[in-house]
């Protein structure tokens, strides 16, 4: 088998955070299979990526853990404001994120990736997979490769994840985003603004983003296809509306609209010699924050292939167990499991305790940060 043509041990099919972090930790778990590892990605980077930019501070410290820091222009975030029809809720918590852009984040995760020995095809877009015992033939733009093991880290689309008849899920949302220059009524450039008095089931958002050496405004709505949302509007109507609310006159990007699917516990994600990563899986459904996810995703199948290989198993069955036993697994059954307190009946007591429990608030951006939830006393 390894005569032919572009064959390896390991096929990642996308060059996104998911799919580079799989690479990166399945490497750092097993330094000989480095060589052994290829992936692909459809576009040349650097490519854009429809997204607000969020990498929140558990992201890179999983990444600094294995000695990995992507440096690009960011801008950092020390805290978090949310409007609800109850009232705002306003916290400060130092470096719990930054905001980057998406086109020069993920070509820096894919140099570092290189820098690492690890191959990256660029500009190869994967279309076909068939099965041929033991192992797995890719049809590309570029040719054939031919792989024990394909991961699909192909995005919401993922043709990977049509192949395993995986089905796409009842939780999906729609998004779109648009850049633009501050204004005197925004926050502070180191917060995340979200507001969920929107007329639908969903929120909005204000993000500070680093576009051209300064710090402007990355400004967004998410709708959730969820059974509580009655809106008829589109996204891109409700983002104009806003935009107009907001006193923000010119754009400085055009409008950018994408789809979002959320995670679901019962699905396998998983076939005989194919696991799913990041979006191609799901990411959270709650706020739809997808690159920490994206990471930690990589960090667990990292680990999960390393030691599948190394016991010459490959079937996979228990790629579903031991992702919903991992923290990110447990992370995503939650915010899964609180969708109806934030978007559905249990929205109203959801505001008011985050309103007069100034607490729950400081959690969730710990949380967010990769931090304590309660930090140590001094003394």
């Amino acid at each position: 088998v390894r005569s032919l043509k572009n064959y390896y041990d390991v096929a990642i099919v996308g060059g996104g955070p998911a799919g580079i972090a799989t690479a990166l930790f399945l490497a750092h778990m097993n330094p000989a299979l480095t060589d052994k590892i290829v992936v692909l990605e459809k576009d040349v980077y650097p490519r854009e990526k429809f997204c607000a930019g969020a990498v929140s501070a558990r992201a890179d410290k999983i990444l600094e853990a294995i000695g990995v820091r992507v440096d690009v222009p960011s801008v950092t975030i020390n805290g978090i404001s949310w409007k609800g029809v109850s009232g705002i809720s306003v916290g400060r918590e130092s470096s719990i994120a930054r905001v980057v852009r998406r086109l020069e984040f993920d070509a820096e995760c894919a140099n570092a990736a290189r820098k690492r020995g690890i191959e990256i095809m660029d500009g190869t877009r994967a279309f076909a997979l068939k099965r041929f015992g033991s192992r797995i033939e890719l049809e590309t733009t570029k040719g054939t490769f031919n792989a024990q093991i394909v991961v699909g880290a192909d995005g919401v689309q993922s043709f990977v994840r049509n192949a395993v008849g995986v089905p796409r899920g009842t939780i999906r949302a729609q998004a779109v985003e648009v850049d633009t220059e501050r204004t005197s009524e925004d926050f502070p450039p180191d917060i995340f603004h979200f507001d969920t008095t929107l007329p639908m089931v969903g929120y909005s958002w204000d993000f500070p983003t680093p576009l051209e050496g300064k710090t402007r405004m990355c400004r967004g709505v998410g709708m959730f296809s969820l059974k509580w949302n009655t809106c008829r509007k589109d996204v891109r109507t409700i983002l104009r509306e806003r935009l107009v609310e907001k006193g923000v006159g010119g754009t400085l990007s055009h409008f950018k609209q994408y789809a979002e699917v959320g995670f679901e516990l019962h699905n396998p994600y998983a076939a005989e010699r194919i696991v799913l990563v990041g979006e191609a899986a799901g990411i959270d459904p709650l706020t739809g924050e997808g690159i920490a996810q994206a990471i930690e995703y990589g960090q667990v199948a990292g680990a999960y292939l390393a030691r599948k290989i190394a016991e010459r198993d490959v079937r996979f069955g228990d790629w579903r167990t031991c992702l919903n036993r991992s923290r990110l697994g447990r992370d995503l059954w939650v915010r899964s499991k609180l969708l109806p307190y934030l978007y559905g009946p249990w929205r109203p007591l959801t505001e008011r305790l985050f309103l007069h429990l100034p607490l729950l608030f400081t959690l969730a951006m710990r949380h967010f940060g990769g931090k304590r939830l309660l930090a140590p006393q001094k003394g």
